[in-house]
């Protein structure tokens, strides 16, 4: 396996801010991108889980939910507050370009404090038996797509709202 310190190494000196980063995807997100090179600021609302860092090639990468990619109607508010983040970075997108980049992630199920916190082995088991991959993923995987998103290797990606969600969105 090749090493993610080699594999994106165009990341070293890269200064990258990390919100929601005192767990899940967040946390991973920003492991992933100091093992990459990069210096990263990490902010969260729980001040005491997180430590602390101009921008050469600005990006920016929300994350939003594969909800608003694909609704279920289980939760109207919460999958328009997620076509919202799409709706912003996309505008952003379109806004600042070409001096900043900036795309969306929508995970699907991730095994996390908060999925773990909301839903429980019953309906965990009905996403998994739904989802094409049959697994929810790992926040080690969405934080892995944030990195392509803000590595050179998507130099000409922008405005994109990218599904990492093992299929459960299929276009």
């Amino acid at each position: 396996m090749t090493d993610r310190r080699d594999r994106n190494a165009a990341l070293e000196g890269r200064r990258i801010l990390v919100t929601g980063a005192a767990s899940g995807i967040g946390l991973k997100t920003a492991e992933v991108f100091v093992a990459a090179g990069a210096d990263v600021v990490l902010l969260d609302r729980n001040a005491d889980a997180v430590t602390l860092l101009q921008c050469q090639k600005p990006t920016v990468v929300t994350v939003a939910s594969s909800m608003a990619l694909s609704p279920t109607g289980s939760d109207p508010a919460y999958t328009a507050s997620k076509g919202g983040v799409i709706a912003l970075t996309k505008a952003v997108a379109a806004s600042h370009a070409p001096r900043l980049r900036a795309n969306v992630i929508c995970p699907g199920a991730t095994n996390t404090p908060m999925l773990r916190a909301t839903v429980g082995d019953e309906v965990l088991a009905n996403i998994v038996r739904q989802n094409p991959m049959k697994r929810i993923a790992e926040p080690e995987e969405l934080a892995e797509a944030a990195l392509f998103l803000t590595s050179d290797a998507s130099s000409y990606i922008t405005g994109t709202a990218l599904a990492v969600a093992g299929g459960r969105v299929l276009h």
